[in-house]
């Protein structure tokens, strides 16, 4: 089990993956966000990760298409009185057993406030 560990907890750290599907010792990600208000109460954002996989290639950032995974989603958010509703849709590259990419998609949804 690897106990020191860093795992992702979906939309918020990785858009595109499934939660704890990316697990490393030592990870570098990098996240764009653009969030608009729409309307008062309505946002919309879009995100944007990347980060190292170091299953192929040996930890070796470039050639970034190569070495590289991505992960791209767009979130709609309602700030309501009990909290934010967020659904977010995500799609991601995972890597199989073979080593080779392949392309999926997630659905995220979350309300209330998180403690």
């Amino acid at each position: 089990m690897m106990y020191k560990g860093f795992y992702t907890l979906g939309p918020d750290d990785f858009v595109g993956l499934d939660y704890y599907e990316l697990s490393w010792k030592k990870m570098f990600l990098m996240r764009f966000d653009y969030r608009r208000n729409i309307a008062p109460e309505w946002y919309v954002k879009f995100i944007y990760n990347m980060a190292p996989n170091p299953k192929i290639g040996g930890e070796k950032i470039y050639p970034l298409d190569v070495n590289i995974l991505n992960g791209f989603g767009m979130s709609l958010l309602y700030d309501s009185i009990l909290g934010p509703v967020e659904l977010t849709l995500g799609r991601g590259e995972q890597v199989g057993g073979d080593g080779e990419k392949n392309w999926q998609n997630q659905t995220y949804f979350s309300a209330g406030f998180k403690f």
